[in-house]
């Protein structure tokens, strides 16, 4: 599974399978530690890399094990990459189930009768491990805050 962490209010693209970004035209921190360039300066409330990085390191942390319980549906169904959108709670949990953002990509002649099944396990492996735990209450709302985000879901493969 590949996820991705970005704030709703981020634009850009994420350079790693798992990112935090603060809000548009901010700084984007992956665990890789590698940056897109930005021509923006960050904004001053906006988290640093290293904060975020750790942020999206406890979240991929909690959500692993929910996503290593996915099964795979069939050949393919690894290409499927479905994008959520989540709302926490202060306590981690989901405000509201997680949803499907955007039309899934990856999706071929071969796997398009996994896609179902691929989008079903991307909403479990979330719900299944929320509330997330750990989270510091300081970065929940504004920019870069974890309370609303997009994440990309990928079965490994």
């Amino acid at each position: 599974m590949d996820i991705m962490l970005r704030s709703l209010s981020s634009i850009g693209a994420a350079t790693f399978s798992l990112v935090l970004a603060s809000g548009a035209g901010g700084q984007e921190a992956s665990l890789s530690v590698s940056r897109p360039a930005t021509t923006a300066a960050p904004r001053a409330d906006a988290p640093d890399p290293q904060r975020l990085a750790a942020i999206a390191a406890v979240i991929r942390r909690q959500i692993q094990p929910c996503a290593n319980r996915q099964i795979k549906p069939g050949p393919g169904a690894e290409r499927i990459v479905v994008t959520l959108a989540l709302h926490l709670n202060r306590d981690g949990s989901l405000a509201m189930p997680p949803e499907v953002v955007g039309s899934p990509s990856g999706v071929d002649d071969q796997n398009r009768p996994y896609l179902g099944p691929v989008v079903e396990g991307a909403i479990a492996a979330f719900t299944q491990c929320s509330p997330f735990r750990g989270l510091p209450l300081d970065y929940y709302g504004g920019t870069g805050g974890w309370n609303s985000f997009r994440t990309r879901y990928k079965l490994p493969g």
